[in-house]
C-alpha cells in the first residue's frame, strides 16, 4: 500500500526518538523490500538526516524517498485506499475516508507490514487466475509495482480464515464471489460477514472485495472460454450464449448487465433457482434473442475451465489481450484498481 509519513516538523520534534527510529526503520525496510511504498517530503527528508541517527544506507533511502516527492505525491491522490501513518493523542488505527490513520506504534507492531495478503476463497484455480491478471493489468491500471502474498480462504470458511490471520494484524485484501445469478444491489451475505470481523475485530486493513459478477470464471470472455476444449466439446452450449451477447448488443445493453457474468458456467442454468425478480431479468434478455425461458438450455461447462485456460500459453495470450479491451474494462476496471492500490508497493532496492 502507500504509506503517507504525514508529520510536520513540530509533530515530529513532539515524538518520542527511540520510537521515531525505530519506526522509520520498519518503515524504511517495507520500503526497501517493495512491499509497500512510503512516501514524505523533503522537508521530513531533511529533518529525518538531521535528527535521527541511522546507517549511511538508510540516509541514502531517506535522500532518495524525499527527493521524489514531486513524483509520488500524486500517488496519495490517486490511490482508492492508502495508510497515513501521523502523529496522535493515542494508539490508534481508523479508517478514514480513502485513508486508514495509524499512529507511529502500531507500525512497529510485528508483522502488519509485511506483504499484504490476498485471500482468496480457491488459491488453486482462483488464486491463478486473480494473479495473472493482476500482473497484466498493472499497467493499463498505470499504479506502482504490485506485491502480495497469496492464501488459500477455504471456500466458504472464508470468514474464519480472515478472522484467524487478523491475529496476525496483517493486511488483508479477501476476494469473494457474489453468486449473484443477476445484477442486484444487495451486498453478498459473504462480503457482510468479513465486513463484520473487520469491524469486530477493530482491523480496518482487512478489505472485503466481491467482483461485478457471479464468481472467477464469469470474469473471463466467452471468446476466451470458446478456445476451449471443454467449450469446444459443448458447443450448443457456448452457441446459445452468442446468440443472447449478440442481441444485448444490438439493443446496447451496458455490458455490466451481460447474461454471461450471471450464468453458473460450471454447473449450468437451473431456472427454479432462481427467484422471481432473477427469473424476470433472465425471461427479458432472452427474449431480445427471441428464445423463451422455458427453451434456454445451458448445462454449464464443469469443473476444467480454469485448468484448460492455464494449459494454454495461447490462450492466456488472447486472455491478456482480451482483459485490456475497453468493453472488458468498462465492467472490472474499478473493481481491479481497488484491488490493486492494497498491493501498490515498489521494486526491490538492495542498497
Amino acid at each position: 500500500m502507500i504509506l503517507h509519513f504525514d508529520f510536520s516538523i513540530p509533530d515530529l520534534e513532539r515524538l518520542d526518538r527511540s520510537l521515531l527510529r525505530d519506526g522509520l526503520v520498519e518503515l524504511l525496510r517495507v520500503h526497501r523490500c517493495g512491499y509497500h511504498l512510503l512516501i514524505f517530503n523533503r522537508n521530513v527528508g531533511g529533518w529525518i538526516k538531521g535528527n535521527l541517527d541511522l546507517p549511511a544506507s538508510a540516509v541514502a533511502m531517506v535522500d532518495r524517498i524525499s527527493s521524489n516527492f514531486t513524483q509520488t505525491a500524486d500517488l496519495i491522490r490517486r490511490a482508492t485506499d492508502y495508510i497515513r501513518i501521523a502523529l496522535f493523542e493515542q494508539s490508534t488505527i481508523q479508517k478514514n475516508g480513502r485513508a486508514v490513520e495509524m499512529s507511529l506504534d502500531q507500525v512497529v507492531a510485528p508483522h502488519v507490514l509485511e506483504r499484504s495478503l490476498l485471500l482468496i476463497e480457491d488459491i488453486e484455480s482462483d488464486g491463478k487466475l486473480y494473479a495473472f491478471l493482476l500482473q497484466n493489468l498493472k499497467d493499463k491500471l498505470n499504479v506502482p509495482p504490485l506485491k502480495w502474498e497469496l492464501m488459500h480462504g477455504g471456500g466458504d470458511r472464508i470468514r474464519a480464515v480472515a478472522k484467524e490471520k487478523l491475529s496476525d494484524r496483517r493486511i488483508i485484501a479477501a476476494i469473494v464471489d457474489s453468486d449473484l445469478r443477476g445484477p442486484s444491489a444487495q451486498r453478498c451475505s459473504k462480503e457482510e460477514g468479513l465486513c463484520r470481523v473487520a469491524s469486530e475485530n477493530s482491523w480496518p486493513l482487512l478489505f472485503s472485495f466481491v467482483p461485478p459478477c457471479r464468481e472467477a470464471e464469469n470474469i473471463i470472455p466467452w471468446s476466451i472460454l470458446a478456445l476451449t476444449p471443454v467449450a469446444v466439446d459443448r458447443r450448443s452450449d457456448l452457441d446459445v450464449c452468442l446468440v443472447v451477447a449478440e442481441a444485448e448488443s444490438r439493443v446496447n445493453m451496458p455490458e455490466h448487465e451481460s447474461v454471461w457474468l450471471y450464468l453458473d458456467l460450471k454447473e449450468g442454468h437451473r431456472h427454479e433457482k432462481l427467484s422471481k425478480l432473477q427469473a424476470g431479468w433472465l425471461e427479458e434478455r432472452l427474449l431480445l434473442a427471441n428464445i423463451a425461458a422455458g427453451d434456454f438450455a445451458f448445462v454449464g461447462f464443469g469443473e476444467k475451465i480454469m485448468s484448460q485456460v492455464f494449459a494454454s500459453n495461447a490462450i492466456l495470450a488472447e486472455l491478456r489481450r482480451a482483459i485490456r479491451s475497453d468493453d472488458w474494462m468498462r465492467v472490472f476496471g474499478e473493481f481491479f484498481i481497488r484491488l490493486a492500490w492494497i498491493f501498490a508497493g515498489g521494486r526491490v532496492q538492495y542498497t
